[in-house]
C-alpha cells in the first residue's frame, strides 16, 4: 500500500465524498441501509447538532491554539442551528461552555503522560490518503497527532472516565482505531501504536491515556476487512440490503417486558 500525506484542510476533508472515511465505514457497519441513506443519497437526510461533536471539536481547537466559534445561544436554540449552518465546518459552542472547554484542555495539559504524548514531536490534523489493495475501496483518515515516531494519538471527551471501556464499544473507536493503524501503516510500511487520550468533558475532567488490548485490535482489524470487503460488493452492485430485510420476523421484546407481565421466555 502506498499511503500520502495530503495537506487538506478540515474543510476539503469533511467536504470530500471521493475518499472513504472512518465515520463512514462505522455507519456501514451500523446499517448498510442507513449508510446508503445518508452517504449514497442524492438527498441524504439533515443530520442533527451533536453537542459532544460540537464541544469535542472545540477542545481540540483550543489545544492546537486554533480559532473556535461562539455565541450567546444555546445549543438547541434556532440562532445556534442557525450559526452552524452558516458556518458548517467550524465548532462552535456557547459562551456559558467557553470555561469548560479550557478547564477541559487545562486537564489535559496538567496530566504528565497526556502532555508528553501530545507534545512529543510530530504534526497535528494529518491527513492520509491510501487504496485498500484487497478491495480497491479509497479511504482516508485524518489523524489528531502522528508523532514522529509513528504512533497516533486520539483525543477522546467523555462523560466518564470509567465507562470509557464502553464509549469504545458504543461509537466503535475500536474500528476507527483499526482504520488509522491501516492507513499509518500504508504510510510507512509498519504497525503503529494507537492511544487514546481521553478527558471527561465534565468536572473533575479526568484524564487517562489509553491502549487497546491486541485482541481487541486484532478483532477490529478483521471487521474493518469484513466491512471493506462487503461494501466493495455494495459499491459495485449497487444494493446496499441485508438478507434479512427480507420475510415476516418475531419481534424482539426487553427482558423486563416478559418479567413485568409474567410472560416465559
Amino acid at each position: 500500500m502506498n499511503g500520502e500525506l495530503v495537506d487538506w484542510t478540515a474543510q476539503q476533508y469533511h467536504t470530500d465524498r471521493e475518499w472513504l472515511n472512518s465515520t463512514r465505514i462505522k455507519k456501514f457497519a451500523e446499517s448498510r441501509e442507513k449508510y446508503a441513506d445518508e452517504y449514497e443519497s442524492d438527498d441524504p437526510p439533515k443530520k442533527p447538532i451533536s453537542e459532544a461533536l460540537m464541544f469535542g471539536s472545540a477542545v481540540h481547537c483550543e489545544l492546537d491554539g486554533e480559532p473556535f466559534l461562539r455565541c450567546d445561544c444555546g445549543y438547541k436554540s434556532k440562532a445556534f442551528a442557525a450559526m452552524v449552518e452558516a458556518n458548517p465546518y467550524m465548532p462552535i459552542v456557547p459562551e456559558s461552555d467557553v470555561e469548560r472547554v479550557k478547564a477541559t484542555c487545562a486537564a489535559v495539559m496538567q496530566n504528565l503522560t497526556a502532555r508528553e504524548l501530545y507534545y512529543s514531536p510530530g504534526d497535528r490534523e494529518q491527513t492520509i490518503l491510501w487504496e485498500h489493495p484487497e478491495t480497491g475501496l479509497k479511504l482516508k483518515c485524518r489523524l489528531d497527532r502522528l508523532c514522529s515516531d509513528g504512533r497516533i494519538l486520539d483525543v477522546k471527551t467523555t462523560r466518564d472516565i470509567d465507562k470509557f471501556g464502553h464509549a469504545i464499544s458504543n461509537y466503535q473507536y475500536d474500528l476507527q482505531a483499526a482504520q488509522y493503524r491501516l492507513g499509518v501503516y500504508s504510510l510507512l510500511s509498519r504497525w503503529p501504536d494507537f492511544i487514546f487520550i481521553a478527558v471527561e468533558s465534565q468536572r473533575p475532567h479526568r484524564v487517562r491515556c489509553i491502549k487497546l488490548p491486541e485482541n481487541v485490535q486484532s478483532n477490529a482489524h478483521m471487521r474493518l476487512f469484513l466491512h471493506l470487503k462487503m461494501m466493495a460488493i455494495c459499491r459495485e452492485t449497487w444494493d446496499y440490503t441485508v438478507p434479512e430485510s427480507n420475510g415476516v420476523h418475531e419481534a424482539i421484546l426487553p427482558g423486563w417486558h416478559y418479567t413485568q407481565y409474567g410472560i416465559g421466555e
